[in-house]
């Protein structure tokens, strides 16, 4: 159900089935959605029965009451009430929803999408999943280009461990040197895949409001399905995951440091 027919279905849930076309009037109602979504609570009754008219003229091109509002008698502009009303509060309902999400209306400062900017709404869509896609590949590049950078450095600081000797005060000054140089590195590289972790999830903040514009919701499915993270047992985020990498190499690296002391300090005693 795309969000035009999730609202049409909306109003005429408030309209007493007495007063409902005996055709059938699915059509009708999604134009009365249109009316909710650009003219809002300001909606008249001519404004209802210019709807009804557009719609009626499909139905019945004769039909006695194919007139401007003006030209009709109280009796049938009374029964465009109850439609004007049903519009009116389901314009207001959708306003409420709209004013009390601040990530929305930053999101929308023009106000919710008519449908002659559906096309427009469903391009901006894709670019930002694009957006989220490319992301994940850059985050990807920093996991590779630290990977190497630490590897290079476990392989200096293995050289000054090399052989069964103690090391000298300038081995202990090398390795402190490249083990500093480690976890300043590791640091960096774990605040910049926190950063991504922090980007993606606003990213999808955003997604997910975009999909209740869209027929589908895709996203928002999927997140449910997966527990909305608050069970680890159905979804772990890979950002945690990636974390404990750098952590792992900065305990390597303290480490190094701790054991490069302790063997200069046993090569003093000799």
């Amino acid at each position: 159900m795309s969000y035009i027919d999730e609202i049409a279905t909306r109003i005429r849930s408030r309209v007493d089935p007495v007063a409902l076309p005996d055709q059938p009037s699915e059509d009708l109602f999604r134009i009365y959605a249109v009316l909710a979504l650009t003219v809002g609570s300001s909606v008249t009754v001519s404004d209802i029965h210019n709807a009804w008219a557009a719609w009626m003229s499909g139905q019945n091109s004769s039909h006695e009451s194919l007139l401007p509002a003006s030209q009709l008698d109280a009796s049938v502009i009374r029964s465009d009430l109850p439609f004007m009303s049903a519009v009116k509060e389901v314009a207001n309902e959708i306003r409420a929803d709209f004013d009390v999400d601040e990530i929305m209306r930053s999101m929308l400062p023009n106000g919710i999408p008519g449908h002659s900017e559906t096309a427009d709404f469903l391009t901006l869509y894709q670019l930002m999943v694009g957006t989220s896609e490319s992301l994940v590949g850059r985050r990807q590049g920093v996991n590779s280009f630290f990977l190497t950078i630490n590897g290079l450095l476990a392989t200096v600081i293995g050289f000054f461990l090399r052989g069964e000797r103690f090391l000298s005060r300038w081995d202990a000054v090398g390795i402190a040197v490249v083990a500093v140089i480690g976890i300043v590195g590791t640091y960096s590289w774990w605040s910049i895949l926190k950063s991504y972790g922090q980007l993606n999830k606003g990213k999808f903040a955003i997604i997910n409001r975009m999909e209740r514009f869209l027929p589908a919701a895709p996203f928002e499915a999927e997140w449910l399905v997966l527990g909305q993270g608050r069970n680890l047992k159905r979804y772990k985020t890979f950002t945690s995951l990636e974390g404990m990498v750098p952590v792992a190499f900065a305990v390597i690296y303290a480490a190094a440091v701790v054991i490069g002391a302790l063997l200069a300090a046993k090569a003093l005693e000799f």
